[in-house]
């Protein structure tokens, strides 16, 4: 299934020792897809609903207005791929930044790896964002080396603890629905 225009991908860099708080807090929030502590240089990484671009300010406002967060960076989604397993299915998962010569040619390409999960189109400093999604820790290596070994240039945030808003499985087609999917 695809979308566009809509959701967000937040990546904080917080306090020393207030990642557990800002992670806790983003779990609080109804529009929070999941969320993930991973290492440096980001300490949290925020997959959230966005209806719009106003809603994205918003939320980033709120997020680097607590004093636990010292820095973030927003990748809004303009075109996004959900296949129909949900994320929290797999018990191994990590985050990859990915880069090629060709933007379009990228998205269109991930379509092809069954164990992305989830991928968006984010054009700016990388061109999508994707959850390499598997069985074991050794698929999911496994599968970075095989976007690596495809000539992608790619940036891993391996998360230790993770948190998924399982309400997002029956909320999720109706949303994406709403406002938009890619004809």
């Amino acid at each position: 299934m695809e979308w566009k225009r809509r959701s967000a991908y937040v990546f904080a860099r917080t306090r020393p020792g207030m990642a557990e708080n800002v992670f806790l807090k983003v779990n609080r929030w109804d529009h929070t897809i999941g969320s993930f502590m991973t290492h440096w240089p980001w300490d949290i990484l925020v997959w959230m609903d966005a209806e719009n671009i106003e809603e994205t300010h918003k939320w980033v406002a709120e997020i680097r207005s607590w004093p636990e967060v010292e820095w973030t960076s927003t990748q809004p989604v303009f075109m996004g791929y959900k296949r129909d397993y949900w994320f929290w299915e797999r018990p191994a998962c990590a985050w990859v930044k990915i880069r090629s010569k060709t933007m379009a040619e990228t998205y269109e390409d991930l379509k092809s790896y069954e164990w992305m999960s989830t991928f968006s189109s984010v054009p700016g400093d990388w061109d999508c964002i994707g959850l390499v999604a598997g069985d074991s820790w050794e698929d999911v290596f496994m599968y970075m080396a095989d976007l690596k070994s495809a000539g992608y240039e790619i940036e891993c945030y391996t998360p230790f603890r993770w948190w998924w808003n399982e309400s997002w499985q029956s909320r999720w087609w109706g949303a994406v629905e709403k406002i938009g999917t890619v004809p």
